[in-house]
């Protein structure tokens, strides 16, 4: 409720009455008479530049603040035929001091409802006003988050907010990215800072805005390291030279300072997404990595020969047979954990007949001699079994009780020369490699591996010689491996001789 015209009346009397003895108001009056309208330049205040910009934020101090309706008929009376309203005219006096004066601003408060300039300056700086705005969620714990090197490190980026954003109101936290508006750091910067904050904090206000704003620079900024992390990202100017004062200004500026109530910090769900963003394993792994081996450029070097080397490792590396394996013992660890009677077939290299109209990694094996694609054979050994044999073994182990454990289904073991040479001997006219690709080396022994446990329950394998002849006709059959033509005629010729000698 607004004062009667009596009361403001008396009130400006009074205070007219008391200002010869009130430097203070002086000053006030000084500036917002002829320091508005540029005034005389012989002025002791007014034409002297040191004095005027000390008197400029002299009377922003919290304690020397005078009600908006005193100055505003001191204005009236200085300035009777002034045509712009006194508000605007002291918007655009102190837009110099605003955070970002680049932005276009129109008076986010009116004549009737600005308590003094301290009260305009704060709600200038704050564009626009905050029912405009998004304030704080209900968040009761809300935790600080890191610094913004280790937010770095994690993954976040940092960039300056764009538009027409008030510095406070215009901290957003998207895509990974914390874009703040861009803050000028001055020799006043701390004094205008502490006076917004005593002013909020001697008000009513529902939200602290600037203590909030506050709050998160202070949690950003704990080193130098952090205050040129968000001056190359545009985000702080620094005019004071040195990033060690700036880190100090934040950092003390929140001390003896109540901050906000938890369910009213303004800045809460940014906290809670970016520490969401934190303990994300993949982002914890990254700044792990990011510490450990990323700190230095030497660690730099040491980690891409250590990868280089892991790359090269793994080119090398059976994938196949690692699936494999990986996967038999997460049925064991399961069987385990849930009480079930696991009993495990493991064939080796499968040959014989096809069922399924495609090539698989068993067969592919064989297939790589008979169509010229390998020039030579590695020194290596391999185990082969039957298909027919792989499904009896499964159905004997079933049907066993007594069954238990791991069972190796091979039949024999042979080096790669001895594969070779028993296709050449069956199938003579496919180009079926005759030398090894490793000639330097001793030829490879066998493995020490036995099938006793699984021929106890009654399985009689078939010999690999079958198995092999056995896979290649398949592979004929189903016009995988083309048969050469002088082959061929020679098969139709003995055909045609079988059949006419029986007519």
């Amino acid at each position: 409720m607004s004062p009667g015209p009596d009361r403001v009346s008396r009130h400006i009397q009074m205070s007219l009455q008391n200002l010869p003895t009130n430097q203070s108001a002086c000053s006030i009056f000084k500036v917002a008479t002829s320091g508005l309208q540029q005034g005389d330049q012989n002025d002791p205040v007014i034409g002297n530049v040191l004095i005027f910009s000390t008197v400029s934020y002299d009377i922003l101090l919290l304690e020397n603040q005078l009600p908006f309706c005193v100055l505003l008929k001191l204005s009236s009376m200085a300035m009777p035929n002034e045509n712009v309203p006194f508000i605007d005219k002291a918007s655009g006096f102190f837009k110099w001091m605003y955070p970002s004066s680049e932005l276009e601003r129109s008076n986010t408060i009116s004549s009737h409802e600005c308590k003094h300039l301290l009260d305009l300056l704060y709600h200038n700086w704050l564009l626009p006003s905050p029912s405009e705005r998004h304030s704080g969620i209900e968040a009761k714990n809300t935790k600080f988050i890191r610094n913004a090197k280790e937010l770095k490190e994690v993954g976040i980026k940092f960039g300056k907010q764009e538009g027409s954003f008030g510095l406070f109101l215009g901290v957003r936290f998207e895509k990974d990215m914390i874009k703040i508006p861009r803050l000028k750091i001055e020799d006043t910067t701390e004094s205008l800072f502490r006076n917004l904050i005593a002013y909020e904090q001697c008000s009513q206000r529902q939200h602290l805005y600037v203590t909030d704003y506050i709050t998160l620079m202070d949690c950003l900024i704990n080193t130098p390291e952090d205050v040129r992390i968000l001056r190359h990202r545009g985000i702080i100017e620094n005019g004071l030279g040195d990033d060690e004062m700036v880190c100090t200004l934040f950092n003390k500026l929140g001390i003896n300072v109540m901050m906000s109530d938890r369910g009213l910090f303004y800045y809460a769900q940014l906290f809670e997404d970016v520490e969401k963003h934190c303990t994300q394993r993949r982002n914890v792994w990254l700044a792990k990595l990011w510490h450990n081996h990323f700190n230095s450029p030497w660690s730099l070097i040491s980690f891409l020969a250590a990868l280089t080397l892991l790359l090269l490792t793994l080119l090398q590396t059976n994938w196949y047979c690692y699936g494999k394996t990986v996967a038999e013992q997460d049925a064991w660890d399961v069987a385990r954990n849930k009480g079930v009677d696991l009993v495990v077939v493991n064939p080796v290299v499968v040959l014989g007949p096809l069922l399924q109209p495609t090539v698989n990694a068993s067969i592919l094996h064989i297939l790589k001699y008979l169509t010229g694609s390998a020039k030579t054979y590695a020194n290596a050994v391999q185990a082969y079994v039957h298909v027919r044999d792989v499904a009896v073994a499964h159905i004997l182990v079933f049907e066993t009780p007594s069954a238990s454990g791991r069972y190796i289904c091979f039949e024999k073991m042979l080096h790669r020369g001895e594969v070779v040479e028993i296709l050449a001997k069956f199938f003579p006219e496919y180009p079926i490699p005759t030398k090894c690709s490793d000639e330097k080396n001793p030829r490879k022994q066998n493995y020490k591996l036995t099938n006793q446990k699984i021929k106890d329950l009654g399985i009689e394998f078939v010999p690999v010689k079958q198995c092999l002849y056995e896979t290649v006709k398949s592979l004929q059959e189903k016009g995988i491996l083309p048969i050469p033509k002088h082959v061929e005629d020679s098969v139709n010729i003995q055909y045609k001789s079988s059949f006419i000698s029986r007519v």
